[in-house]
């Protein structure tokens, strides 16, 4: 005798099991979870889809010459300059305007290089060096509980 009886029978038993799986892993999902102690969360990290990118330490993030809360107001036409409105500083700037060197993070051909790219009239939190904005998470659209975890981390 067949258990599982006909193939029909057992396609939709297969179907109901699937289901039940994906709304149980939904429902267990770490969504609300309380982050590790030190891990920056939130906020979508800038050309974060090259797989040359230098592993996220917040060590390194401190180690930043400069670092801001900005919305980016220009781009040079070739896509290496880009000008932000800066709302807050956490380390080495002051005033209401910042431009750094962007190395092609500006462009729509940037995306499908490296992921998420700078784009005029956007929030973000940059951090960088040398004249230079750094992507693979030291840069990541604007996140308020992110921002706060910079005031910490650059002690601002």
């Amino acid at each position: 005798m067949d258990v599982m009886g006909t193939p029909a029978r057992r396609r939709a038993l297969g179907l109901m099991l699937g289901l039940v799986l994906v709304a149980g892993l939904s429902a267990c999902g770490d969504d609300d979870a309380a982050p590790e102690a030190g891990m920056i969360v939130g906020g979508e990290p800038i050309g974060s889809a090259a797989g040359d990118c230098l592993a996220f330490d917040e060590d390194t993030l401190a180690a930043q010459e400069f670092a801001f809360d900005g919305t980016l107001t220009a781009a040079s036409a070739d896509g290496e300059q880009a000008t932000f409105e800066v709302h807050q500083w956490f380390r080495g700037g002051e005033g209401t305007t910042a431009t750094y060197g962007a190395g092609g993070l500006l462009s729509t051909e940037a995306q499908a290089l490296v992921g998420t790219s700078l784009v005029v009239g956007e929030r973000y939190l940059i951090s960088g060096s040398d004249g230079f904005v750094w992507a693979c998470g030291y840069s990541l659209t604007y996140d308020t509980a992110v921002a706060a975890e910079w005031a910490e981390v650059f002690g601002a």
